[in-house]
């Protein structure tokens, strides 16, 4: 990871290959460091390695689900902020994943609505 781009490690989790590649690519474009996981097993494995600043999920996904994962970094790692990526209507996100989570952005958003939360999370990162 370039110097330049510390502070602004993005970890994203989507299992949709399409919509990872796409928003990884635009993270990255943007001048954002990111990793893309297509499941949260994946996901908590890195965080073991490196904590990013900032962990992009989809919330419905096999296996570990996104509430899975926010609950166990809620636990591990309180600070670190969060925010939910969801097909869902926001009534349908359990109230502690809300709770726990920075953000919830129902899809479809656009992406300036995410780099709008991602300079909000990451003041550092505003360009």
């Amino acid at each position: 990871m370039e110097s330049g781009s510390r502070g602004r490690f993005v970890l994203l989790i989507e299992d949709e290959a399409n919509a990872r590649e796409a928003l990884a690519e635009l993270l990255t474009e943007s001048g954002f460091a990111v990793v893309a996981c297509a499941n949260a097993s994946d996901a908590l494995d890195l965080i073991g390695r490196e904590v990013p600043d900032i962990v992009l999920t989809d919330l419905k996904m096999a296996g570990l689900t996104g509430d899975d994962l926010v609950k166990s970094l809620a636990l591990t790692h309180p600070a670190l902020p969060i925010v939910i990526l969801t097909a869902l209507p926001l009534a349908h996100v359990r109230a502690e994943t809300r709770q726990k989570s920075a953000r919830v952005l129902e899809k479809p958003f656009s992406f300036d609505q995410l780099l709008s939360e991602l300079g909000r999370l990451l003041p550092q990162a505003a360009e």
